[in-house]
């Protein structure tokens, strides 16, 4: 069984790990475990976490957000992805990262998500109403994905939820639950960059547990 760190952003993105990711991978062979930065993302704060559990996992990888990530600088997922992988290997000059450390950031924010299907938002309950579905679903059809929901102060998934929800969407409280709901192959079909880098930790396993069995 491979052992996976999903270094993640807060509280909210740890729940959902724990809930949702760790069960899924767990059937595949792959145990996964959670550190949560609490906040305050930084590249230099991620390759902290990055060398402190380096050897004691078979991966490590990230879960963070594309929206507020604070020393941001690039325009795109992949440029800040590898600047991520660039800092770490700054600190660890000496470490092999290229198949260990896999980077990931969810555009634009875990919210985004959650619009994989507005109508698990009715567990929202003191919220939810026929306006607010619709709201929710006015905003799908805006994007051609969920991941495509745009970021600025007034636009991202979560500032649009806290518009139409007021005070009722709790993301703690709401965002795993909402998640699990959903499903995880609901939502790997409608985020194509959630698919694809949930796809490269279960290809990594797939191809070490071929590797070790030939050793055998």
């Amino acid at each position: 069984m491979s052992r996976v760190l999903v270094i993640c952003e807060g509280q909210t993105e740890a729940a959902f790990v724990r809930d949702c990711l760790q069960p899924y991978l767990l059937d595949k062979g792959i145990y996964v475990c959670v550190e949560n930065m609490r906040g305050k993302v930084s590249s230099q704060r991620v390759a902290h976490f990055v060398r402190n559990n380096f050897r004691s996992f078979d991966k490590i990888t990230t879960l963070l957000d594309f929206y507020g990530f604070q020393d941001r600088e690039q325009d795109s997922r992949q440029a800040l992805e590898a600047f991520i992988a660039m800092t770490a290997q700054g600190i660890m000059p000496q470490a092999d990262m290229t198949e260990k450390f896999l980077p990931y950031v969810q555009m634009y924010e875990f919210e985004g998500l959650l619009f994989s299907d507005v109508s698990q938002f009715e567990w929202v309950q003191d919220g939810w109403n026929t306006d607010t579905e619709r709201q929710l679903q006015a905003i799908c059809n805006a994007f051609d994905n969920p991941e495509l929901i745009n970021d600025s102060p007034l636009t991202a998934p979560s500032k649009r939820l806290g518009a139409i929800f007021a005070h009722h969407y709790k993301k703690v409280e709401h965002g795993s639950i909402i998640a699990e709901s959903i499903g995880l192959q609901t939502i790997r079909e409608q985020c194509p960059n959630f698919n694809e880098w949930l796809a490269r930790i279960i290809v990594t396993h797939s191809t070490r547990s071929v590797l070790f069995s030939r050793k055998v």
